[in-house]
């Protein structure tokens, strides 16, 4: 087809329509993705302000979570529950002296101490030992009760008790059976120089 055999009337349709057919194209190419981005962006905005508003939520009840955990540090039973230490290894020592006595008390004879990991969390500290002795039976209900009566409170949370083999006696003779004890001996403690 040539262009120039037609009238100027249909030359200028002609343009007009490639005109028209180049400018649908560029918008099917250039528009079409830019819609695209412009709806992720949109989402993105939504989720960023959805975010926001749960921050402004936190941030809001700071005020309150601050007010609580002064009431905890001020409120005396709680205070008389945990250790009240500088760091967590005085926390760690105060509670081995602690079973350590009440272990003696009960005439146990404590073999060994082990501190325990100390874990952080709650705006407490959790320090723990495991304790080896030998005792006899009356003798490792005296030392649980003196372990359950302590003060800051102490938590057993896992105990293994077995027949000595020092024990072994031979039939007839009325010697109590000496018992193997492991505890895993554990407490809270409010670490007063650090923040957690």
């Amino acid at each position: 087809m040539n262009v120039h055999a037609l009238s100027p009337l249909r030359q200028k349709l002609l343009a007009i329509g490639l005109a028209m057919s180049a400018a649908a194209c560029m918008i099917v190419l250039v528009g079409m993705p830019l819609v695209g981005l412009i709806q992720i962006q949109k989402k993105e905005i939504e989720k960023a302000e959805a975010e926001l508003a749960n921050w402004q939520g936190i941030a809001a009840s700071r005020d309150t979570m601050e007010s609580a955990a002064a009431a905890l540090a001020a409120d005396e039973n709680i205070r008389a529950a945990v250790f009240q230490a500088s760091s967590e290894a005085q926390a760690t020592s105060g509670l081995q002296s602690l079973v350590r006595k009440a272990l003696l008390d009960a005439g146990a004879d404590v073999k060994s101490l082990q501190p325990l990991e100390a874990r952080a969390g709650n705006g407490f500290h959790e320090v723990g030992v495991r304790v080896t002795a030998m005792a006899s039976h009356e003798q490792f209900e005296d030392a649980i009760g003196k372990l359950s009566a302590a003060k800051p409170c102490l938590v057993i949370s896992g105990a293994q008790v077995q027949l000595s083999s020092i024990s072994r006696r031979p039939v007839g003779q009325a010697v109590a059976p000496t018992l193997q004890i492991r505890l895993d001996v554990g407490a809270y403690a409010n670490v007063q120089g650090e923040r957690s």
